[in-house]
């Protein structure tokens, strides 16, 4: 029987040997989300799904985003890739523009 603080994750000492988003852009990959429903992948720089999320790893990335076209969370995996030269020509990289930040009221109901 599992541990109850089991998360479902390794050892610590495992997920550190794992490569996480700093090393992934110091090397030269790309990270590329594939929609396992809608058959996509888009590639994306690991600096800028770093600002979002953090220096976490790619198993780590499983369920933060949200497939645009079909809208499962639960079907978009994430993994680092290393392209060659010729595969780099033509290649349409998402980048960050800009993050924006909704501002909701929440109201509460107060006696006088």
């Amino acid at each position: 029987m599992p541990a109850g603080y089991y998360a479902g994750r390794s050892h610590p000492y495992r997920d550190n040997k794992i490569p996480k988003l700093s090393t992934a852009h110091e090397i030269g990959q790309f990270v590329r989300l594939d929609c396992i429903i809608c058959k996509i992948s888009r590639y994306y720089l690991p600096e800028d799904i770093q600002q979002l999320c953090g220096d976490v790893n790619a198993f780590q990335l499983r369920g933060q985003f949200r497939c645009e076209r079909c809208g499962h969370r639960d079907s978009v995996s994430a993994s680092f890739v290393t392209l060659l030269a010729r595969e780099k020509v033509g290649l349409i990289v998402r980048r960050l523009e800009r993050i924006e930040v909704k501002h909701v009221p929440i109201w509460k109901d107060v006696k006088l």
